[in-house]
């Protein structure tokens, strides 16, 4: 009895593979190198610690317009997230405030979920290229090359909502091309 490797179950091998390797990545640490990873700590983590504490009052902030519109909306879920470990981690002797200060601080928990929204466009790509007229695969080369680039693999464990953004951009393409 042979096996086949279905489309699929190829697309499926390629996002299991770039997921592992990211998760090395962040597991590696790096995390707060780039100014914009700053908006993280200073929107979400400060909104998710109010919110855990009782107050919702901040909560409204999430959605104002600021140089990244959506960013501190689409990243409050993995800081309210890593707000609620920090509190279960029996051995937290800093504040929340003080942790985000301190460059030694543990914050792949956080990195984990902006590694998501990476590994969910690649397999995106795969369906935009079946649904612009590519055949199986032409759309395991293009999720391929998506997989491989350095600088989404690179993004992946940082606290930047590019992934995200990119992952909406592709999903609303996605459904141009299926009412088309």
């Amino acid at each position: 009895m042979s096996i086949r490797l279905r489309p699929v179950h190829a697309l499926l091998i390629i996002m299991l593979a770039a997921l592992l390797l990211r998760l090395i990545l962040v597991a590696n640490g790096g995390q707060r190198y780039f100014p914009d990873e700053f908006r993280y700590s200073k929107y979400a983590a400060v909104i998710a610690d109010s919110v855990f504490n009782g107050d919702v009052s901040g909560f409204a902030s999430l959605f104002e317009y600021r140089t990244h519109p959506g960013a501190a909306a689409a990243t409050f879920i993995p800081a309210l997230l890593h707000r609620l470990v920090y509190e279960l981690t029996a051995s937290n002797d800093v504040s929340w405030e003080d942790y985000w200060r301190d460059p030694t601080s543990d914050f792949r928990f956080s990195a984990i979920f902006f590694a998501i929204p990476s590994v969910l466009s690649i397999g995106l790509i795969y369906y935009i290229a079946r649904r612009a007229g590519a055949d199986d695969l032409e759309g395991l080369i293009a999720a391929f090359l998506l997989a491989a680039s350095n600088t989404w693999f690179i993004w992946s464990r940082h606290f930047l909502t590019y992934d995200i953004s990119m992952l909406s951009r592709a999903h609303c393409s996605l459904h141009r091309l299926a009412s088309a």
